[in-house]
């Protein structure tokens, strides 16, 4: 991997320490940040982002960050090399903020899944306002042909929703299917997955009351993901049509 063989190169350079060196690092890093980027997990870019706290990455996450950082007492900072190659205008030019204005949301959401025949769009709390989920879809029908399956979970007594609206909300949308996720699987699907069927990449989104534009999107962001650490046809299978 290349994140591998940056490492080898990141640890010759506090050996030998010369000006020359490093700057001849830096210039590698330059040119490969791409593809430092593509070996990254999603996680690990929302770290780099500033939209995910170090606590909350994943093992794989913590291992792929740990050549490009140096750690300051138990914290992540990122090494001076990388910064001074540019991989953090990188991350951000390829996990840009989520808009506000709803229209904006629905063409940027449209723009994900250009080309794909069908998606699969996972949050917890995406049936949690079903009336404004249907005005959302509705948006973004009118701008791609994308064939979707919505997995959320059943909507919460704090919602103010039930089952029954969810499925009165979505009647009615063309090439849309939606399903509950089995109960045992809330804490496993905790994060916010745009998958492409078929494919197994796809993007981590920001909540979907931040897409519907209900919440400030703050610090939330998109990042692609070239691999999702679950199988989303098990998850979806043992799903209750809503």
């Amino acid at each position: 991997m290349l994140i591998g063989h940056l490492s080898s190169s990141l640890a010759r350079t506090q050996v030998v320490g010369s000006r020359l060196v490093v700057s001849s690092l830096e210039q590698s890093i330059k040119a490969d940040v791409p593809l430092i980027i593509d070996d990254l997990p999603s996680d690990a870019i929302e770290f780099l982002a500033g939209a995910r706290q170090q606590q909350a990455l994943s093992g794989e996450a913590h291992e792929a960050l740990l050549p490009l950082v140096y750690v300051s007492g138990a914290t992540f900072e990122l090494a001076q090399v990388p910064k001074l190659a540019g991989l953090l205008d990188g991350v951000h030019s390829i996990a840009p903020g989520w808009p506000t204005d709803l229209s904006a949301s629905t063409t940027k959401f449209a723009a994900l899944v250009a080309g794909w025949d069908e998606a699969l769009w996972c949050d917890r709390y995406l049936y949690g306002n079903p009336k404004i989920l249907s005005g959302f879809l509705s948006l973004l029908r009118k701008k791609t042909d994308t064939r979707f399956r919505l997995l959320g979970a059943l909507p919460t007594s704090e919602s103010g929703h039930t089952a029954s609206e969810v499925r009165t909300a979505l009647q009615g949308h063309v090439d849309v299917e939606a399903r509950f996720m089995h109960r045992l699987d809330y804490k496993t699907l905790h994060d916010r997955h745009l998958v492409h069927i078929g494919a197994g990449n796809g993007f981590v989104l920001p909540v979907s009351r931040a897409i519907f534009g209900l919440d400030n999107a703050g610090s939330a962001i998109v990042a692609p993901a070239a691999r999702f650490g679950i199988i989303y046809a098990d998850y979806w299978r043992r799903a209750s049509p809503v």
